[in-house]
């Protein structure tokens, strides 16, 4: 099968094979399960990684390159391709490092070999590293593949020094090492990164140790990291063998749903607070949130939600998940899937009493909880024949329930219980944090963070509700502390700076290690990745200052309003078009602004003291101010919804996932425009505030303000919190 992609190459890559057998097998498999237009971009991006780490002669060039995608995002997709397109090119072995658990191994296994057909015996030999030291000389192992024309070998392994040691001795011995050789290592940013190399008199991590020893021995590699939270890998220090040394971004398709839709300006589709206090409280309990009001919800919000997921679908057989993630370790695990199968065993049994009966009442006060979140009112079991179909759904969910486990004891029952239940509850920690996807996944609750200072990309890694959700967001609820949303909403804003940053560093060919040197985060306990790994110095500065609250806007803000935007100039940013007034300098706005600046300043927490210094000062700087958006009639016309404590979130965000004609960096990434270096920007919005109803559906909304007046203002040269790598 043909793909008509590759008219773009230049003269530079057209050496590269872009239509062989083993990039037409990952085509065949792969447009079936993703569609052509996103095989033709992990095409794309493979043969972009080529570009930059084969010679002409087809020979690899010893470098270190990082995939980076986003979390749940398909980035196996990407490394799978990436892998066809190297065996079409001269490459012989790829060595596969998995997560830390088997989980994750036999997850990229399988898809492997749904591309990779093992049936064929003239194509690839898939083996895990334990199978292939089952002999006692590798060398006549690998000579035996070759007589029988496998003359492709992908070789798998965990993340532990063991099966590593294993890859480097049977390297050596089969007198591989001269082979050009890709690596592969998927989640890249996790345990094979030295965590000691920024702690004094301490030697390198053992996994570390041996992954730099297999490096060492090769004539010819190149060793991919894939990842979605590079922020470890893009800091380390330049004399790193791990440290990349070319970045591959890979974009998901439109129906992703990540940081932005989950927890940008409306996570309150999403997003439910669970109360601190509502936790500690449970003395009785233990502190088990099990037995704590917020969890009811969220376990009423799955049943009902899988319920009506299965209705929708009209198939009993319709799955469900949801992910329970409160401690880490396993003791914990299990006192907590103890006590919720004593709980949904008691669920079981009111179910199914008289209707009469005082304790099926308390059943129906469970149900309500997961009516008043998709239907924002009660369960109306006599008069309502669609509540009855609900609640008689129930007893078939019931049936088909698991609570499991999610750690390192009993896997093989584990893997036994999801084989079959159709219902899952999921109670974990670690392994779940990262690397794997959990289908059907409708409801989480989580609470655990770090008391301290914690790891962003540990954090980001958790999200395990991200991925291609567009089909089951209706039902998708996340109930997490107030403290993990602030978070992701922090992560949220880093992660689009580093993105931007990336690609325009792609776009201008320069050096990753001269271009890519800070991390911004406006959240002294959140850093960007653990301090062993990647020495941080801290900077505390300021950048976008905006307002977070309606204010009842006065008549003159109003009137200035109207003003401005009959003096604006239509000013395009990429596809989006706002109205802008320029000023000489300070002095110069000050008097257009005079009689309601002091009010603004006060809005966006900025104190008249500041203000006061740059006129003092810097009274030069040019103002531009944007009215942002002023076209009514535009289908992108700025509504939004209150949030949490009543605060609106201003800025937009990029309009689209990838640089295409409807690109827009976003609102709070006007200041990197050519035309505003060097000014102070004063952002102008006029919103439709809405309240969402108890149900929180899209189509139900309460209007709370019509054409409130928001401002944000950017002052050259400031910035937020910011990590700095440091390198002595």
């Amino acid at each position: 099968m043909s793909i008509g992609l590759f008219s773009f190459l230049d003269e530079e890559i057209k050496y590269i094979n872009t239509n062989e057998k083993y990039l037409d097998d990952f085509k065949n498999v792969y447009i079936k399960k993703i569609g052509e237009e996103a095989v033709e971009k992990v095409i794309s991006n493979a043969i972009s990684v080529f570009s930059k780490c084969i010679n002409k002669d087809k020979t690899l060039v010893n470098k270190t390159g990082i995939v980076l995608g986003k979390i749940q995002s398909g980035k196996t997709s990407n490394f799978l391709g990436l892998i066809a397109m190297g065996f079409d090119n001269n490459i012989d072995v790829v060595i596969l490092i998995g997560g830390k658990d088997s989980k994750l191994l036999v997850q990229n296994d399988t898809r492997l070999k749904e591309v990779f057909n093992l049936n064929d015996s003239d194509k690839v030999v898939i083996e895990n590293i334990n199978f292939i030291y089952k002999n006692s000389n590798p060398n006549i192992y690998y000579q035996h593949l070759k007589s029988r024309k496998n003359h492709k070998l992908i070789i798998t392994c965990l993340k532990n020094a063991i099966h590593l040691e294993k890859v480097y001795k049977f390297l050596k011995k089969s007198n591989l090492v001269s082979k050009n050789i890709m690596i592969i290592d998927d989640e890249g940013d996790q345990a094979t990164l030295n965590a000691n190399a920024e702690i004094k008199n301490k030697k390198a991590t053992i996994l570390y140790q041996k992954v730099t020893n297999i490096l060492n021995i090769l004539k010819h590699f190149v060793y991919i990291q894939v990842t979605a939270t590079p922020y470890a890998n893009l800091f380390l220090r330049d004399s790193d063998i791990l440290k990349p040394q070319f970045v591959q971004l890979t974009y998901p398709s439109e129906s992703y749903m990540g940081l932005n839709e989950f927890h940008g300006q409306n996570s309150n589709n999403f997003i439910r607070i669970i109360d601190n206090n509502e936790i500690n409280k449970n003395e009785n309990w233990n502190n088990n949130p099990i037995f704590s009001e917020s969890f009811s919800k969220a376990l009423s919000c799955f049943l009902i939600a899988s319920c009506l997921k299965m209705i929708e679908n009209q198939t009993i057989n319709s799955k469900s998940t949801m992910l329970i993630h409160i401690y880490r370790t396993i003791i914990n695990h299990s006192i907590s899937a103890i006590a919720l199968r004593n709980v949904i065993e008691d669920l079981k049994k009111k179910l199914k009493l008289e209707k009469t009966d005082l304790n099926y009442f308390q059943f129906l006060n469970f149900c309500n909880y997961g009516f008043f979140e998709y239907f924002n009112r009660p369960l109306d079991y006599n008069n309502n024949k669609s509540d009855k179909e609900i609640i008689d759904h129930l007893k078939i969910v019931f049936e088909s329930l698991e609570v499991v486990e999610v750690n390192r004891t009993n896997p093989i029952r584990n893997r036994e219980k999801l084989s079959y239940a159709k219902h899952v509850i999921l109670v974990g920690a670690d392994l779940v944090e990262r690397g794997i996807t959990i289908s059907d996944l409708l409801v989480t609750y989580i609470t655990r963070r770090s008391k301290g200072i914690t790891n962003a990309d540990t954090v980001l890694q958790r999200a395990r509700w991200f991925g291609y959700r567009n089909k089951i967001k209706k039902y998708m609820r996340i109930f997490c502390l107030e403290e993990i949303q602030d978070d992701y909403e922090e992560i949220l804003i880093m992660d689009e700076d580093l993105w931007f940053n990336l690609e325009d560093l792609s776009n201008n060919d320069a050096l990753l290690s001269e271009y890519v040197k800070t991390l911004n985060l406006n959240k002294k306990n959140l850093r960007p990745t653990r301090q062993g790994v990647v020495k941080w110095n801290l900077e505390q500065i300021m950048l976008w200052h905006s307002q977070k609250e309606a204010k009842n806007n006065q008549e003159i803000e109003l009137n200035l309003y109207d003003e401005l935007l009959k003096k604006g100039q239509i000013e395009k940013y990429d596809s989006i078009e706002h109205k802008s007034i320029n000023y000489p300098n300070i002095s110069s706005f000050e008097v257009q602004f005079s009689n309601i600046w002091e009010n603004v300043l006060e809005y966006c927490d900025i104190s008249l003291d500041f203000w006061n210094y740059w006129k003092s000062n810097r009274n030069d700087t040019k103002v531009k101010v944007l009215i942002m958006n002023p076209n009514s009639n535009s289908k992108e016309k700025y509504n939004r919804t209150l949030l949490k404590n009543n605060k609106i979130q201003i800025f937009r965000g990029r309009s689209t996932k990838e640089i295409t004609e409807n690109y827009y960096k976003g609102d709070r990434y006007l200041n990197e425009y050519p035309q505003n270096k060097n000014l102070i920007l004063v952002e102008i919005f006029k919103f439709d505030i809405y309240q969402k109803n108890k149900n929180n559906s899209e189509e139900k909304k309460d209007l709370q303000i019509k054409d409130a007046i928001f401002y944000a203002i950017y002052f050259p040269g400031e910035g937020v919190i910011r990590y700095v790598a440091k390198q002595d």
